[in-house]
């Protein structure tokens, strides 16, 4: 396992972004994405790192698996496997998604084959601008679609521009056709 974090402190001096903080605390600022991690935090962040992977992933595995957390811990240790890597090292009993997992579960629970089963499907995360700078369904109120305005129209053309074909790229995401052109034509 491994943990990290941004620093953008070069990112936010280019885009012309300063920042404070307050803290209170020894390890309160860990997460400012303007600093490196102090030694101290360095070390923080490992043992938090340490712990989810040693003493609670690995021992979750381990009985899950009919496995040691030596055993374990000698196949993890942060490594992506393929699917074949993952069932030759006893992590999978089966490939399949969704449906061989309803299967299985049927299976296991004595249901028919044929029963239908009740699938709850939770609402998706909303794609980042939407969530920042709404959607068509929203009842967004006026103030707010002002703030939003003065929010664009504050940011540099190059990083307004940018966002525009994020949305863009957000929409496909979702399914909607867009064309574009291979070029963007000004008119002056």
């Amino acid at each position: 396992m491994f943990t990290g974090k941004p620093v953008l402190k070069g990112f936010y001096d280019w885009l012309g972004i300063s920042n404070q903080y307050v803290t209170k605390g020894k390890n309160a600022g860990i997460f400012k994405e303007t600093e490196h991690w102090t030694p101290e935090e360095k070390a923080k962040m490992t043992e938090t790192a340490n712990h989810v992977y040693y003493d609670n992933f690995v021992p979750k595995v381990a009985k899950g698996r009919n496995k040691t957390n030596e055993e374990v811990d000698s196949i993890g240790q942060g490594r992506v496997w393929t699917g074949t890597q993952a069932k030759a090292n006893g992590l999978i009993d089966e490939f399949g998604g969704l449906e061989k997992a309803i299967e299985i579960a049927k299976q296991l629970a004595d249901l028919p084959a044929d029963k239908d089963v009740h699938r709850i499907v939770f609402p998706e995360p909303r794609p980042f601008l939407e969530s920042y700078f709404g959607s068509d369904d929203d009842s967004t109120d006026l103030q707010s679609e002002k703030a939003q305005a003065v929010v664009a129209a504050s940011l540099p053309k190059e990083i307004r521009d940018a966002f525009k074909y994020s949305a863009l790229f957000d929409r496909m995401g979702q399914g909607d056709s867009m064309l574009l052109m291979p070029f963007e034509l000004k008119i002056k």
